[in-house]
């Protein structure tokens, strides 16, 4: 019965500690996810306020010469 206390309570210690880790991968996700979802609202912003430039047609040499 000691064993099986003892194997559960390095489970449990096992496990939280993954948990520890899953929560700060977490958070190390959604801060990439956010600063990801940002950098792309920004450049969205850009390309809205960017006016297309001005083409000429192009020109044709006068004849004769």
């Amino acid at each position: 019965m000691r064993r099986q206390v003892r194997r559960l309570k390095e489970l449990r210690a096992a496990d939280a500690e993954e948990s520890a880790q899953l929560e700060a991968d977490v958070e190390a996700l959604v801060g990439a996810l956010h600063q990801a979802t940002m950098a792309n609202s920004r450049l969205r912003q850009q390309l809205a306020g960017r006016h297309r430039p001005v083409r000429t047609p192009p020109t044709q040499a006068p004849l004769g010469k």
